[in-house]
């Protein structure tokens, strides 16, 4: 997922106001990509929920 310039300069200063520090876009944008992927993976099913989620559209409804 790209984020636009527009994105990123909000990131900036966002992050100024909380931490007191401003970053250049390249720290942004890779500040956020890594946001982004972490977001990504904690969102993701555990592999044990994977298999309830499997079984339950196998099971008969009704």
């Amino acid at each position: 997922m790209r984020l636009s310039e527009a994105d990123l300069h909000e990131f900036i200063e966002i992050y100024r106001e909380e931490s007191g520090e401003t970053l250049s876009l390249a720290e942004a944008s890779e500040m956020t990509f890594r946001l982004i992927h972490l977001y990504t993976q904690l969102t993701k099913a555990l592999p044990s929920e994977q298999k309830d989620v499997s079984n339950e559209e196998d099971s008969p409804s009704g």
